[in-house]
């Protein structure tokens, strides 16, 4: 699935009680979780890439799951202590899922998470691609993220904007049920156009012009 260079590959075992501390993170990994390993790591010292303004370093963490989902607090919790720009690949019963969140240097705490579906290996890759780390990350999130992510401007930009139009699209499905509710007529109407300016507006964002 990962096209990466022999050098980055680790394979170490990362023991689940680093990253259990609260009682329900400790059930939370209990149930979910069967094993996590430090598959790659992608850097300066291990590939030909030279390090980013933004990215220095890039982990490729195995988790071995007990069943078809992970919760996103888990997987934040895993992201979140690891100190480095990770890249998750979620097995269970020879399925692969991808998972990666949006980091910006400072922090590196993700917010913005994207996610393949189910896959067998063979029916997904990310090419190793890019002329340093920063573009690597970014290709690997964009590839990831599929048409959630309309490339128009800047990654943290293109996200905040995927942001704005799945809240939008939620505004227009909630105006649509409470129209279908509605009995009078004339409140109809005032629906219908509040609709058709949100349908607008969502028109634009697809386009990748800004609109709040």
């Amino acid at each position: 699935m990962f096209d990466l260079p022999k050098s980055t590959l680790l394979k170490r075992l990362i023991p689940k009680n680093r990253f259990e501390k609260t009682s329900k993170e400790k059930e939370a990994f209990k149930k979910e979780i069967k094993a996590i390993y430090w598959e790659n790591k992608i850097s300066k010292t291990t590939t030909n890439l030279t390090e980013g303004n933004l990215v220095d370093e890039i982990e490729v963490i195995l988790i071995h799951l007990n069943q078809n989902t992970i919760s996103e607090f888990l997987l934040k919790t895993i992201d979140n202590k690891i100190p480095h720009f990770n890249l998750f690949l979620l097995e269970f019963e020879n399925k692969y899922k991808i998972a990666i969140g949006f980091k910006e240097k400072g922090d590196k705490k993700a917010e913005d998470y994207f996610y393949t579906p189910w896959l067998n290996e063979n029916e997904f890759s990310l090419k190793f691609d890019g002329f340093n780390l920063n573009q690597l990350y970014e290709n690997y999130i964009r590839k990831i993220a599929g048409d959630k992510l309309i490339k128009q401007n800047s990654l943290k930009e293109d996200i905040e904007n995927s942001k704005r139009i799945e809240k939008l699209k939620k505004e227009i499905e909630r105006l649509e049920a409470k129209r279908n509710k509605e009995k009078q007529f004339n409140r109809q109407l005032d629906i219908n156009a509040e609709i058709k300016n949100k349908t607008l507006v969502l028109k634009d964002l697809s386009k990748g012009i800004y609109k709040v």
